[in-house]
């Protein structure tokens, strides 16, 4: 009988009752009821001699170990989905690049990596993109036309005021909401005249890399000034920006996330852009 009762109540209680998200605020209170309605319906429907076995079970200890609070369970149009854990994010953008210059395109210029990529991925065709940088980080930031954010035609450069105004939603603000950590390494090129156009009030914990464009790959200048930090402070490194890149994400994942939250990271390299 017991047996019976506990199939009954997975099947009819527990699976309808799965998406509930909240687990304290929501779940809690509906195992409550339902738990009365199973007293109710042990001493209505139960015969006596089984009655004191099966009110030795509590009703509602017994289906909560099967719901799994760290999961994200979402109910659409009645059909109960799991989502899985929330996967880690990783973008690479690459800096005025062109279509044709990758090996998988046919081009002489060996992209090994790239390739494997292509070829292990998924290859976008119809995928429209900007030819130069600003345009280009302001419509990934943004979701939207550079045309409408006044940043469509041309490059910032460092003696410009301007940049993508702050009324506008940055991408990463959207996965700090969600629980992530977010990080961003590279070249930023979207405003920096300002402290509300830098990065760490777009949506980014952690920063690394240059504000500006054309910062030399080796002595890390642009227009006559040094243009290298982490996080506000200035620093010097004695090496290739793409390495400094490469190695700063990796410092990232190994040394600075926080494993106990899924991560965003954006890392925009100065590569292939001039000098």
């Amino acid at each position: 009988m017991v047996q019976n009762i506990k199939k009954i109540f997975n099947k009819q209680g527990f699976i309808r009752l799965k998406g509930v998200l909240d687990y304290k605020e929501d779940l809690e209170p509906v195992l409550n009821d339902m738990a009365f309605i199973m007293d109710r319906l042990v001493h209505r429907f139960v015969p006596k001699k089984d009655k004191v076995k099966v009110l030795k079970y509590n009703f509602k200890k017994m289906i909560i170990p099967k719901f799994d609070k760290s999961a994200d369970d979402r109910c659409t149009k009645n059909k109960w989905v799991k989502v899985k854990k929330k996967p880690n994010i990783v973008i690479f953008l690459a800096d005025d690049l062109g279509y044709a210059d990758l090996g998988f395109r046919g081009s002489d210029i060996h992209t090994p990596n790239l390739d494997r990529l292509a070829s292990e991925g998924m290859v976008l065709n119809r995928l429209y993109s900007l030819p130069i940088c600003t345009p280009t980080r302001s419509a990934l930031m943004t979701a939207r036309d550079p045309i409408k954010l006044g940043t469509a035609y041309a490059g910032l450069q460092p003696w410009e005021h301007g940049g993508v105004s702050p009324e506008e939603h940055f991408m990463p603000e959207s996965f700090q909401k969600a629980g992530y950590q977010t990080a961003m390494i590279g070249k930023w090129h979207i405003g920096r005249q300002y402290e509300s156009l830098m990065p760490h009030h777009r949506g980014f914990d952690h920063f690394f890399g240059h504000l500006n464009t054309q910062v030399d790959y080796y002595t890390h200048e642009s227009a006559g000034g040094h243009d290298l930090q982490e996080n506000g402070k200035s620093l010097k490194r004695d090496a290739y920006a793409t390495d400094i890149h490469g190695d700063e994400s990796v410092r990232f994942l190994k040394e600075l996330r926080d494993p106990a939250k899924p991560f965003l990271l954006y890392v925009p390299f100065l590569a292939p852009h001039s000098p």
